[in-house]
């Protein structure tokens, strides 16, 4: 009776110190835009998109960890702490070697925000070997710190029908586009150039430029950037 008795004053202490007080500094999480879509992203390459997380409390926030739903999928914080006001990109990476057709995939964010258990960042993808009505070449760019720092891109428009480019996605902080045009004319064509800056991370990386193609069919469609970052 006795050791019952504990543990009903023991689990009534969790409750309390579960339960926030008024006045009482917490930590709390936001993510902006938690659901995305890659849209069209060719087989076997890896595309990448940044989560904004935001500490929008009082107290420090501790990220304990990202779980994705399978292991072609992979988010790593670069930091597990933030202060209140504080922002971090949870990057997610989304490796499409043996994966076809249309897939939805998802990651769970587990922190010290008391009001929730978890957050969840989705993203849906078409993984094929078609852009849709764009045709890209190349379908990969490649860039490096030392002798390729941009590359040239060429945007073809398939149809009969006129098309309306734009950035989807925020891109890395080392990156940088720049279009011959944003209007994408019926069996016409236009040029992106991708350009890295020395700012890149060092070693190998991967990164992303996703575009939306307005429309009679708007679609997303995203172009994956291998990089390699060498030391100075």
């Amino acid at each position: 009776m006795f050791r019952k008795l504990l543990s009903i004053i023991a689990f009534g202490a969790l409750i309390v110190l579960a339960v926030p007080m008024d006045g009482q500094a917490l930590p709390k999480l936001k993510i902006d835009n938690p659901d995305f879509d890659f849209g069209y992203v060719p087989e076997g390459l890896t595309v990448v998109h940044p989560y904004w997380a935001h500490n929008v409390g009082t107290d420090t926030m501790v990220i304990y960890r990202v779980r994705a739903s399978c292991r072609c999928t992979a988010v790593r914080p670069k930091r597990d702490l933030l202060a209140p006001g504080d922002s971090l990109v949870l990057e997610m990476k989304f490796d499409t070697k043996k994966i076809k057709g249309k897939v939805a995939k998802h990651a769970t964010v587990e922190c010290s925000d008391l009001t929730r258990e978890f957050e969840t960042l989705r993203f849906t993808a078409q993984v094929g070997t078609s852009y849709g009505v764009i045709n890209v070449t190349p379908e990969e760019v490649y860039l490096d710190t030392i002798g390729k720092t941009e590359q040239v891109v060429t945007l073809r428009n398939a149809t009969t029908l006129p098309y309306l480019i734009s950035i989807a996605s925020p891109m890395a902080e080392f990156m940088n586009l720049s279009f011959s045009s944003m209007d994408l004319p019926p069996r016409g064509e236009i040029t992106m150039t991708v350009k890295t800056t020395p700012e890149a991370p060092p070693g190998e990386y991967h990164a992303s430029v996703t575009l939306h193609i307005e429309g009679a069919q708007p679609h997303n469609i995203t172009i994956p950037v291998l990089g390699r970052s060498f030391p100075k």
